[in-house]
């Protein structure tokens, strides 16, 4: 499977996957279901803590959430525990302040 980061590259950066423009909305909806398979994955993989890994909120969590965060990918996801992990990085007290202060999101914001 792909990974996430080359799929939302994709999204992004559509006209550098073809050398057709016309084709450039098929790039975008291949790297569209990719990630979207990718969150599939990633859902029922996660642990039963509800934390990417262990117990508590790592660096991991926040790299997760940033890779959900609309300004990367503002597809609707179907992913509610990868979604609750992105509310818990919003709310926490030390990650949530520099989460808003760039733009990240609100814990109220939905993908």
């Amino acid at each position: 499977p792909e990974c996430a980061d080359q799929a939302i590259g994709r999204i992004f950066h559509s006209e550098r996957f073809t050398t057709d423009p016309a084709g450039e909305p098929a790039v975008v909806a291949s790297a569209v279901a990719a990630v979207q398979q990718g969150a599939a994955t990633l859902e029922a993989a996660l642990s039963p803590s509800g934390f990417v890994c262990g117990d508590s909120l790592t660096i991991a969590d926040v790299f997760l959430a940033m890779a959900l965060c609309p300004a990367w990918f503002a597809e609707p996801l179907d992913a509610p525990k990868l979604l609750a992990v992105r509310e818990r990085v919003c709310a926490d007290p030390v990650y949530g302040p520099l989460w808003r202060a760039h733009g990240l999101g609100t814990p109220a914001a939905k993908i």
